[in-house]
């Protein structure tokens, strides 16, 4: 048999019964999907808020960086004017 064939046969067993649910099972399944609407939707918002907590701590360190490679150039230019 070929993997088509016995592709087509699975969906075909396995598609049957949702196609055969009554009314009440669709409107359940529509609940279901709004429920993964929102899930989604808040699991967006927490990502939104963790990405901007991390770039917010991102540019905090850079500039802590910078300060430091600041004053330790000119700490370096001190130490070189001395020695002359």
């Amino acid at each position: 048999m070929s993997l088509r064939l016995i592709m087509v046969l699975v969906v075909a067993l396995v598609g049957t019964p949702v196609f055969a649910q009554p009314d009440t099972a669709q409107a359940q399944q529509i609940s279901n999907l709004d429920q993964l609407l929102q899930s989604v939707r808040k699991a967006q918002q927490e990502q939104a808020a963790q990405n901007a907590r991390r770039e917010q701590r991102f540019l905090r360190d850079k500039q802590q960086q910078q300060a430091l490679l600041q004053e330790a150039r000119q700490s370096l230019e001190r130490s070189k004017n001395e020695n002359q």
